[in-house]
């Protein structure tokens, strides 16, 4: 946490010297047009800053996405509802690229190691 406090209006200044990425937390007490009662809750998008071409990959998180993407694939294999072959084999393509992306993200050494 960097900065908290009342809405309207928050600022916060961070100093960055690696690849990160920060997000925004909004918070509240319950609601009535909340679908669950106990508060209120936003989370934004991550906004990645990148820091002289290096993009933000911590080597854990890339590695948990990937391994997420394995859980999903033996999901979609063993319980998806899928008429044929072919929406089998687009959903595959997807986790294959997705898979690229991320082993793309991961340092050469331990990319070699997959």
């Amino acid at each position: 946490i960097v900065a908290q406090g009342p809405p309207p209006e928050l600022t916060a200044r961070i100093n960055v010297d690696e690849p990160t990425y920060i997000c925004a937390i909004a918070s509240g007490p319950a609601h009535p047009r909340t679908l669950h009662h106990e508060g209120v809750y936003a989370h934004t998008s991550p906004v990645y800053i990148d820091i002289d071409g290096r993009q933000v990959a911590h080597e854990p998180d890339v590695r948990w996405c990937l391994e997420y993407l394995d859980r999903l694939e033996t999901l979609i294999r063993e319980q998806g509802n899928l008429e044929n072959g072919d929406q089998l084999a687009a959903h595959l393509d997807v986790l294959d690229r997705a898979r690229a992306v991320y082993r793309g993200r991961l340092p050469d050494r331990a990319y070699k190691l997959l």
